[in-house]
C-alpha cells in the first residue's frame, strides 16, 4: 500500500466519516481512506484543529498542512499592519515582514523574545 499525504479537505472527510459511523473500527476506516492507524489517531486527537482548518479553506484547496501561529497576538498584529500597508498600495518585502514580526514579538510578548528567522515564512 503506497502512502501519500492527505489534504486538509481529505482529513475533514475522514473525520466526518468517523463521526457518522461511530461503531466502525479504526482498522476499517484506515483501509477505506488508505491511511495509517497512527494518522487516524492523530486526526481524531486533533480533530478540532483539523475541522476548523478544513472549514476555513475552499473545497478545491489542496493544502496539506496547517501552520498555526504559536503567538496569535503577534500574528494578528502583523496581519493588521500588512493590510494597512497594502491598502496604501505599498509593496512589502520578506525582510520588511521579518523586521515587523520581530518588532511586534519584542513589544507584545517579551523584549528578550528570540528573533524570528526566514524559516518563519514556510
Amino acid at each position: 500500500m503506497k502512502w501519500h499525504s492527505k489534504t486538509l479537505s481529505e482529513h475533514h472527510e475522514v473525520l466526518q466519516y468517523v463521526q457518522d459511523n461511530l461503531t466502525v473500527k479504526q482498522k476499517v476506516v484506515c483501509a477505506k481512506f488508505n491511511i495509517k492507524q497512527s494518522t487516524l489517531s492523530k486526526l481524531i486527537f486533533n480533530k478540532e484543529n483539523a475541522i476548523d482548518a478544513s472549514l476555513s479553506l475552499t473545497s478545491s484547496s489542496s493544502a496539506k498542512s496547517l501552520c498555526i501561529c504559536k503567538i496569535a497576538v503577534v500574528d494578528n498584529a502583523l496581519l493588521l499592519w500588512f493590510k494597512e500597508k497594502r491598502s496604501d498600495n505599498l509593496s512589502i518585502s520578506g525582510e520588511m515582514l521579518l523586521a515587523k514580526v520581530n518588532d511586534y514579538a519584542s513589544k507584545l510578548i517579551d523584549s528578550d523574545c528570540k528573533p524570528f528567522s526566514m524559516a518563519w515564512f514556510s
